[in-house]
């Protein structure tokens, strides 16, 4: 009995001194954590004097003494499997192991919700495609809470109906709409029959979903391609699942392989194809072939020479000359990320209507200016002026369009002064602001763009422009996106 004082003074001895002669010996602990590993403090004569600076050193070797990742995992194991207590607010745990992604709700949650409508503006881009001369397929899936709904606990019921609503509005908009392409139907109906189409521990969609998405994407590409390429389910594999990784606790799901068998006959000619997606798109185009030794991805096999592009290389202007120069675009978001789409569609717009041209209209000033009904708009020496577009069409059409305004003139910048442009913020007096407006010009014969969804009345979307004076716009254009090509510019 005398020796256990003794025993339990050299366990905890051990218990704090061992991860701390192997950290100086160099094992060190790997990121096993959702967040940066806290940095080293500075060390000076100054630091050295400060409290702060002995919590940083602390709080910077803790992060890193070896078997810190077990502790973490083990820990992370016993609130997820036994008290289904989600160690991160991003992940919610549901029934069977089911993981979901909470900011799947975030277009709902108040500050980042679309100003737009998100319908009209999926419906917009699609239709602008077309009307550029090139094919279109633009899709925006459902997120995991909204397709398998069945194993998810309850987040918010009031976000859930609201990303709902949404979602079912964008569904409907595309799959009614010229270039629009939708599939959560399709994934519902295997979700009733008990066939889920996303992967237990991982945001993505599982062979199912992959194979749905694919064919009906590269049908929309051409007719019959996914057949002509030979699309078919290979053999079983394990998943990573990302949520799963985010939880701290890697899990593997059960999926199969989804492949092609080969090259199509005739391939489209390169440069032709132009893809924007997020890892939705990755997972399925970018996957392994299954052809020869497996290296190549079913986008290199099926669709040699085309290109893939990412949401924020769209975003930095990176894809603009290869979308210029592409006759198919095919435009994939997930609906979690409408506001995102809300902000970069301006672009897909702006690339659109580099040679379109429409049956001019007029400007109608509503500061109490005079204007012509046939003459361009010439900005006064205030260089602001708050107008409306007037369409030759009429102020209702149950068909979206496009008010183009032509930049004729615009005074070079001052020397040391930004680059001159023409800019206008939209001042609806009904309604919410047309989606995909394409705001700022400043090359003189293209254009600045206003969409008019559907139904709506051109008369109430009131600009403010803004440009050096002397600039001066052509007689309002307006572009009828009824699935046709617009005229070109000459």
């Amino acid at each position: 009995m005398r020796h256990r004082p003794l025993l339990t003074i050299g366990w905890f001895l051990g218990l704090l001194c061992l991860p701390a002669v192997a950290w100086l010996l160099g094992v060190r602990q790997p990121d096993v954590e959702n967040r940066a590993k806290a940095a080293f403090p500075e060390l000076n004569r100054s630091s050295l004097q400060a409290k702060e600076t002995f919590a940083a050193l602390d709080a910077a070797i803790l992060d890193r003494l070896p078997g810190r990742d077990r502790a973490i995992t083990l820990r992370n194991r016993i609130a997820v499997d036994l008290f289904r207590d989600s160690p991160n607010p991003d992940i919610a745990i549901g029934d069977d192991g089911w993981l979901y992604f909470v900011p799947g709700l975030q277009t709902c949650v108040p500050g980042q919700q679309p100003a737009a409508d998100p319908a009209d503006a999926a419906e917009i881009v699609a239709r602008t495609l077309l009307a550029s001369g090139r094919r279109a397929a633009v899709i925006e899936p459902a997120d995991k809470l909204l397709t398998h709904p069945q194993d998810a606990p309850e987040i918010d019921a009031a976000r859930a109906r609201c990303a709902k609503h949404d979602q079912d509005a964008v569904e409907a908009r595309l799959r009614a709409s010229p270039g629009g392409v939708e599939i959560d139907s399709a994934l519902r109906r295997m979700e009733a029959a008990d066939d889920p189409v996303f992967l237990k521990s991982d945001s993505h969609w599982n062979w199912r979903g992959r194979l749905v998405f694919l064919r009906r994407i590269l049908n929309a590409i051409r007719p019959g391609l996914a057949e002509e390429a030979g699309l078919h389910v290979g053999a079983a594999i394990r998943q990573p699942g990302d949520l799963g990784t985010l939880l701290g606790i890697p899990r593997d799901d059960d999926d199969r392989a989804v492949g092609v068998r080969r090259t199509p006959r005739h391939p489209l000619p390169a440069g032709d194809l132009v893809i924007v997606g997020d890892s939705q798109v990755e997972r399925s185009l970018l996957a392994s072939a299954g052809v020869g030794d497996g290296s190549a991805s079913i986008l290199d096999t099926v669709l040699p020479g085309q290109r893939y592009c990412t949401w924020p290389e769209l975003q930095q202007s990176a894809c603009d000359d290869l979308i210029r120069k592409a006759g198919t675009v095919v435009v994939e978001s997930v609906g979690r990320n409408l506001l995102q789409f809300e902000q970069l569609c301006p672009r897909l717009v702006a690339l659109s209507i580099e040679d379109m041209r429409g049956r001019p209209g007029s400007w109608e000033r509503v500061d109490g200016g005079s204007q012509a009904p046939d003459a361009p708009l010439a900005l006064p020496a205030g260089g602001d002026v708050r107008v409306r577009a007037v369409p030759a069409d009429g102020d209702v059409s149950a068909t979206p369009r496009l008010l183009l305004f032509p930049l004729r003139t615009l005074p070079p910048a001052p020397a040391g002064e930004p680059p001159a442009k023409v800019a206008f913020v939209q001042q609806p007096q009904a309604g919410p602001p047309a989606p995909c407006a394409w705001t700022e010009q400043a090359a003189v014969g293209q254009s600045l763009a206003l969409p008019v969804p559907a139904g709506r009345r051109a008369s109430d979307l009131v600009v403010q422009l803004s440009a050096p004076a002397g600039t001066v716009l052509g007689r309002p254009e307006v572009v009828v996106l009824d699935g046709r090509r617009a005229v070109a510019r000459r």
